[in-house]
């Protein structure tokens, strides 16, 4: 598997597993990335202290930037084969398909055949617009 840069934008040395699974975690699940950003109702002037000393980090993540804070915390730097999956892209990025445009998708439920009464037809022409 060929290695990404940082960016994400070309070739590196950095594994694309851990990069996908690194902005994974940024994106999806911020309270994982960013301990201490979610506050609780029983809000309080101590919790409010407790709550600055802890963005300390977060805002030193934010000057590393937060692929290299993951990466120097050791965070998806391992896995479980038996609960991951990983969705690659075409090597050879083509379409399969041949290009066809298709102008309606019609569902006949042959309801005649069955009650020798008019069948119904589901879906509706698709209107291309140039």
């Amino acid at each position: 598997m060929k290695g990404v840069n940082s960016a994400g934008d070309g070739d590196g040395v950095l594994s694309p597993l851990a990069q996908t699974a690194i902005n994974f975690l940024r994106l999806n699940l911020p309270s994982k990335a960013y301990p201490g950003s979610e506050v609780n109702d029983g809000f309080n002037p101590i919790n409010g202290v407790k709550i600055i000393l802890s963005m300390l980090p977060n805002v030193i993540s934010m000057l590393n930037g937060f692929s290299n804070t993951a990466r120097g915390n050791g965070w998806a730097c391992s896995f479980d084969p038996n609960r991951s999956y990983a969705r690659l892209d075409a090597p050879t990025f083509k379409k399969l398909g041949g290009g066809l445009r298709v102008k309606s998708v019609l569902i006949y439920d042959n309801w005649n055949a069955m009650t020798k009464k008019k069948e119904t037809v589901y879906g509706r022409p698709m209107i291309i617009r140039h």
